[in-house]
C-alpha cells in the first residue's frame, strides 16, 4: 500500500483581526469601559501530538514533528534516573495506552480518549527496541458549537460565514452605518459565490453585545471554512484594558455593556476555521452634512468573471493573520450619514477591484485610498461647514490625515484558487459617491 502522509494536529487555526480604534474624549469611553465579557462554555477537551505521520500497511510511522511538539521530549516509562528522548522520523507508533494502533485515525481516537494521560508503546528507529514512552500531550478546550472539525474532503468548496454588526438605531451615525451596511452586504453577495456565503446581519435590536456573541457560538464552520465580521458603530480604547494586547483594549461600544475584541477573539479563536477576519469600523463623531453643492450619485460597473473574485482570494484562499487598525492610535475614525464610514467607504471601493488577490496590496491600497478621501474630505467639510457642531470641526482641524496601522501581518495564500478557476459569471459592483452638480451623469 502507498504510504499516505497525515498531519496529526485537529483544530489547527489562523486568526485574523482588524480595527478601525477611534478615540473621542467626548463621546468615547476611553478611560472607563463597561465590558461585557463572557468566554464560550467549554464542553470537553482535545489531546494533540502535533506530529506527522505515514501510514502503511505496517502501521503507522513517524515521518516529522511540528514545531514545539510535545513528542519532542519523551519520558521513558519507569525509568530511574529519566530518560528523555524525542520521537524521531522512522520510529513506529505500535501503540498508545495499550491500544493497538492501526492507521491515524486509530491514534487519534486513541489520543482523544487518554484524558490528557498519553503512553506511548514505539519501535524505536535507530535502536530497534519497543519501549514505553509517557508524553504530555497539548490540551486544546472544546467548546460549545465548536468541535475539533477535520477538513473537508478534497473538492468541497471553503464557505465564508460573514457576520455583519451594525448600530443603525444610533442617533449620531445610524444613518451612515447603514449605508456602509448596505454597500458591504451587497458587495458581498456579488463578488463572493452564492453557494459559498453564509450571511448574517445584527442591526437594529439584534446590533448588542448578548446577540453577537450568541451568533459568534453556533457558527457551523470546519477548518476549511472562514469567519469574516464586520462592525459599523461607535468604539474606543481603554488602558486598562490594554493588557496584552496590541489594540490597547479596544472595544465596541454600546449603549449598556460594551463587548471587548479580546471577547471575539476567544470566541473565533475557538472555533474551526483556516482564516478569520474581524473588522470594526469605529469611531465616536457625530454625522457630518454634505454642502449644498454636492450630491450623492450611484454608481454601477458590470464586468465578466472568471474564476475567482479579489475578495473570494482574499477571504476564502489566505490562511494567517493579519491585524489592522484603520485609524492609528489617538486619531479619529469618520462617519457621514450619506456615505458611510470613511474607511468603509474605501474598502467597499478597493474590494471591488478582482486584480486584488493578494493582501499585502490590498492593505496597502486601502491604507493609500482611506487616508486620500479622509483628507479631501477634510478640507472640502472645512472650506463650507454648513451646521457641523463646533467640537466636531475642531477635531477635524486637528487631525490632518487618517492612517492605518498595521499590528501583525502573517498570511499566506493558498496554492488553489477558492472556487472553480473556470467558473464565469457576470458581477455588477456598485458604489455612491459625491459629485459636483456640473458633473455629466
Amino acid at each position: 500500500m502507498k504510504n499516505k502522509p497525515l498531519i496529526i494536529r485537529l483544530g489547527y487555526v489562523h486568526a485574523i483581526m482588524i480595527a478601525a480604534t477611534a478615540l473621542t474624549p467626548i463621546v468615547c469611553k476611553a478611560q472607563n469601559a463597561d465590558p461585557f465579557e463572557i468566554s464560550p462554555p467549554t464542553v470537553g477537551y482535545e489531546y494533540r501530538l502535533d506530529i506527522h505521520i505515514d501510514e502503511s500497511i505496517e502501521g503507522v510511522f513517524v515521518r516529522s514533528l511540528l514545531p514545539n511538539s510535545p513528542t519532542q521530549r519523551l519520558r521513558l516509562a519507569n525509568a530511574n534516573p529519566p530518560v528523555i528522548r524525542a520521537l524521531r522520523p522512522g520510529d513506529q507508533i505500535t501503540h498508545l495506552n495499550g491500544r493497538i494502533i492501526r492507521n491515524g485515525q486509530g491514534l487519534r481516537d486513541a489520543s482523544d480518549a487518554s484524558h490528557g494521560n498519553v503512553r506511548l508503546t514505539i519501535k524505536e528507529s535507530d535502536t530497534l527496541r519497543t519501549r514505553d514512552w509517557d508524553v504530555d500531550p497539548v490540551v486544546i478546550t472544546l467548546t460549545a458549537n465548536r468541535t475539533a472539525a477535520t477538513s473537508q474532503a478534497s473538492g468541497v468548496k471553503p464557505v465564508l460565514f460573514a457576520i455583519l454588526i451594525a448600530d443603525t438605531q444610533d442617533e449620531t451615525i445610524g444613518n451612515g452605518a447603514k449605508v456602509s451596511l448596505d454597500q458591504i452586504s451587497e458587495q458581498l453577495k456579488q463578488l463572493i459565490s452564492k453557494d459559498q456565503l453564509e450571511l448574517t446581519i445584527l442591526d437594529e435590536d439584534d446590533c448588542n453585545p448578548e446577540k453577537i456573541i450568541r451568533e459568534l457560538g453556533v457558527i457551523p464552520s470546519t477548518d476549511a471554512d472562514s469567519v469574516f465580521v464586520y462592525y459599523l458603530g461607535h468604539g474606543a480604547f481603554d488602558p486598562l484594558q490594554s493588557q496584552n494586547d496590541p489594540s490597547r483594549g479596544h472595544f465596541m461600544d454600546f449603549k449598556r455593556k460594551d463587548l471587548l475584541r479580546r471577547t471575539v477573539w476567544k470566541y473565533l479563536n475557538a472555533a474551526p476555521a483556516k482564516f478569520r477576519a474581524v473588522v470594526t469600523d469605529a469611531c465616536n463623531v457625530q454625522g457630518e452634512a454634505d454642502p449644498f453643492e454636492y450630491r450623492m450619485e450611484l454608481r454601477a460597473r458590470t464586468m465578466q468573471i472568471v474564476g475567482a473574485t479579489g475578495l473570494e482570494w482574499l477571504l476564502l484562499g489566505h490562511r494567517g493573520q493579519i491585524d489592522l487598525s484603520a485609524a492609528d492610535f489617538g486619531q479619529f475614525a469618520w462617519y457621514s450619514n450619506e456615505r458611510g464610514g470613511f474607511f468603509s467607504n474605501q474598502w467597499v471601493q478597493v474590494a471591488s477591484d478582482v486584480s486584488l488577490t493578494d493582501w499585502s496590496p490590498f492593505l496597502s491600497q486601502v491604507g493609500q485610498a482611506s487616508n486620500k478621501y479622509y483628507v479631501a474630505e477634510r478640507e472640502r467639510i472645512l472650506a463650507n461647514p454648513g451646521s457641523i457642531p463646533t467640537d466636531t470641526l475642531a477635531r477635524l482641524r486637528s487631525q490632518t490625515s487618517m492612517r492605518t496601522r498595521l499590528f501583525r501581518n502573517q498570511v499566506r495564500r493558498d496554492a488553489l484558487p477558492p472556487v472553480n478557476p473556470q467558473l464565469r459569471r457576470m458581477i455588477t459592483t456598485t458604489h455612491t459617491t459625491a459629485v459636483p452638480f456640473h458633473e455629466n451623469n
